[in-house]
């Protein structure tokens, strides 16, 4: 369990997440690794230290986790696939999207955020042809 304590802790410290944040991105993380740290039996108040955290802020993440992979696994197994690759080994690889189809539905600001952020993480098809 050490070993596993030591990624979640090098994970924790190199994304920040024991520091307040409220973007989506660093909440899903902090409910995934929360739930992943009580599997393997820590406290809420151990867990809690870890994330300088109240052990109600754990609980309430914790169950946010259960949510979040019933009704919103799409987007959360997204935001959490960094983790889950670096913590259990596997591989978690999406199908890239494409970048037309986006860019044509895109009706905010927010969207081309998105598009932009994807366009960085490498999510969009290299072969992806601007002409149709």
């Amino acid at each position: 369990m050490s070993e596993f304590l030591n990624k979640v802790s090098e994970l924790v410290e190199k994304d920040g997440l024991n520091k307040r944040d409220r973007r989506r991105q660093i909440i899903y993380k902090k409910c995934y690794l929360q739930h992943k740290l009580r599997e393997s039996g820590m406290t809420y108040k151990d867990i809690g230290k870890l994330f300088n955290q109240h052990h109600a802020s754990v609980i309430h993440n914790i169950r946010t986790h259960a949510d979040l992979s019933t009704y919103y696994n799409a987007v959360y197994s997204n935001e959490i696939s960094e983790y889950v690759s670096e913590l259990t080994g596997i591989k978690v690889e999406f199908p890239k999207r494409n970048l037309v189809k986006d860019a044509l539905n895109a009706s905010s600001m927010y969207h081309l955020h998105l598009i932009k952020k994807r366009m960085k993480e490498n999510k969009y098809d290299i072969d992806a042809t601007f002409l149709e």
